[in-house]
């Protein structure tokens, strides 16, 4: 062998330089994209071709260092990241510039002596200040804070705000929002008023309309099945309610199409689809779009919005003349090789429709994992109807890519603040809250305050040494050392915070400027969670590549 992997060891003092240094290059980067006056960032693609970003997530994922230590502890700063990321899909620079001013700020105080013990242990417990502080200011979400929330996200872009608030007043309460890139350059909203099913046609011979390469049925019959059908008696009952054999003399029965959500074996289905193709026999198989638990509750929360019984046990051919209770009815059904949406009539099972949905959003107060509740949350989207999918385009690939980072943003942090309302933004609200830590040191109170000062940077704010703000006697900045501030009475002080696009003090949330409180408190969290980690951190063993002999 040519070369030979070995471990290399780097310990205390290095280790805190090192990872200062790459905390510092991850602050300029994210950091230089904060706030309305923040900066773009130039990244080259694979391609070797420039995307445009002002979007510091996006920035951060494209970070790699060289150095083999600082590329670490960018690692840890992304899984912080990603974390708040998972949560909201918002408030991701926040995150970033926290875990970097908390490290410096924790480094500082070790510097002077005290243990980093005591210093996660101060740090920890600001956690807890600073989520129930943002729970006492927050407010309920409305139709005008959503559009306020969307444009903050979308650093100030009133198009992409506006059309991330329509689509989630399309959608409704309960729909469900998302977006995608198109090859257009228009960005624009496709409503779709329906049920979704993630699951499509099993073979592309069901195709019914050509130039969409979709199945569309007008009222249907519909089989929900859990069963696995092993021969074509066990389908030949509903195929006969389908598809009558009218004699005369007897009140003539409209054929109807028929489709079957189910399993079953390949001679089935060619059965079906060849009688489909032959005798062009109104028909469609879908795949059930899930198993197990998760398949038996989508199933039974479609059979409910279609009105009839899941068909589920062994199957078998004879059903004790209940084949029709298994049988569900929509309006339309359009079925693509992917998904399928179904349209219903929302005057029909009104009450135990919401009645599921009670049952979920009290599954979702209950649980403690995010996966389960948007697992849930998505339940309630299937059953309530209503899709929106904001359809992304520019004139430029760099231009598309940038706005789907900016779509992205608005939509995590509309969620975030449908959940748990909002607060004022602009590192306002981290702001005010640091009189709550004070007690606790400076590491806390000095890094909180470090979004809005950035924010503040950005815009290269330079006010007089000393400043009031307009209506507020007891509020005065001290702009040396960092926007040092004194606040007596938070109550004289929040919710007023400076706009930096306009470039004076007014109240946040009269100049539309938001931020979710769910968003902040996921960011706070998870920023200190690292920080503790890279602090209490006194050696790094890594793999370095060298060639044997050296």
């Amino acid at each position: 062998m040519s070369h030979t992997i070995i471990r290399e060891i780097t310990s205390d003092n290095d280790v805190q330089q090192l990872t200062l240094s790459a905390l510092s290059k991850i602050e300029k980067v994210v950091g230089d994209t904060l706030g309305y006056r923040g900066g773009f960032n130039i990244i080259e693609n694979s391609s070797g071709l420039p995307e445009l970003s002002k979007d510091g997530w996006t920035s951060l994922k494209e970070l790699c260092f060289e150095n083999p230590i600082e590329n670490l502890v960018l690692e840890i700063v992304k899984e912080a990241t990603m974390k708040t990321f998972d949560e909201i899909a918002d408030n991701t620079s926040t995150t970033t510039i926290l875990v970097c001013n908390l490290f410096k700020n924790s480094l500082a105080e070790l510097k002077k002596g005290k243990s980093s013990i005591d210093i996660q242990k101060e740090t920890e417990e600001s956690v807890q200040k600073i989520m129930d502080y943002i729970d006492k200011i927050k407010v309920p979400l409305t139709d005008k804070l959503m559009y306020d929330v969307a444009k903050t996200s979308a650093n100030s872009d009133d198009f992409i705000a506006q059309i991330v608030t329509d689509a989630f007043i399309k959608a409704g309460e309960y729909g469900s929002v998302s977006h995608k890139r198109t090859m257009s350059d228009k960005t624009e909203i496709e409503f779709i008023e329906g049920n979704p099913i993630d699951s499509g046609f099993a073979h592309e011979g069901y195709i019914t309309v050509q130039e969409t390469q979709s199945v569309v049925y007008d009222n249907p019959l519909v089989l929900v099945a859990e069963t696995y059908f092993q021969t074509i008696n066990e389908i030949i009952p509903f195929l006969n309610i389908a598809f009558p054999q009218n004699v005369e003399g007897v009140p003539y029965i409209e054929p109807r199409p028929l489709v079957i959500v189910g399993h079953m074996d390949d001679n089935i289905s060619n059965a079906l689809l060849q009688n489909k193709l032959q005798y062009n026999l109104p028909i469609v198989v879908i795949k059930p779009p899930y198993t197990h638990r998760k398949g038996r509750e989508v199933m039974s929360d479609l059979a409910l919005i279609l009105g009839c019984e899941v068909l589920d046990g062994i199957s078998r051919s004879d059903y004790g003349g209940k084949e029709q209770s298994h049988l569900g009815t929509c309006q339309r059904i359009e079925i693509t090789s992917k998904d399928s949406v179904i349209t219903i009539d929302k005057t029909l099972n009104v009450d135990k429709i919401q009645g599921r949905i009670n049952e979920l959003k009290e599954q979702i107060k209950n649980s403690k994992h995010e996966g389960e509740k948007n697992y849930l949350k998505e339940r309630i989207a299937r059953v309530n109807g209503g899709i929106a999918t904001i359809k992304v385009g520019g004139i430029t690939s760099s231009e598309i890519e940038e706005r789907l980072a900016r779509v992205d943003d608005c939509l995590g942090a509309v969620r975030s603040a449908k959940e748990e309302g909002v607060v004022a933004g602009g590192g306002t609200a981290l702001l005010s809250a640091s009189y709550l830590v004070k007690n606790l040191g400076v590491i806390s109170e000095n890094s909180i305050e470090s979004p809005f000062n950035k924010i503040l940077e950005n815009a290269n704010f330079k006010p007089k040494e000393r400043m009031k703000w307009e209506g507020i006697d007891k509020w005065v900045f001290f702009i040396k050392n960092g926007f040092k501030h004194e606040m007596i009475d938070d109550s004289k002080v929040y919710p007023y915070g400076y706009d930096v696009k306009e470039f004076k003090e007014i109240n946040m949330f009269d100049a539309g400027i938001l931020d979710t409180a769910k968003g902040l408190k996921s960011a706070y969290k998870n920023a200190v969670s690292a920080s503790n980690n890279l602090l209490r951190t006194q050696n790094v063993l890594y793999y370095q590549r060298a060639k044997n002999g050296n």
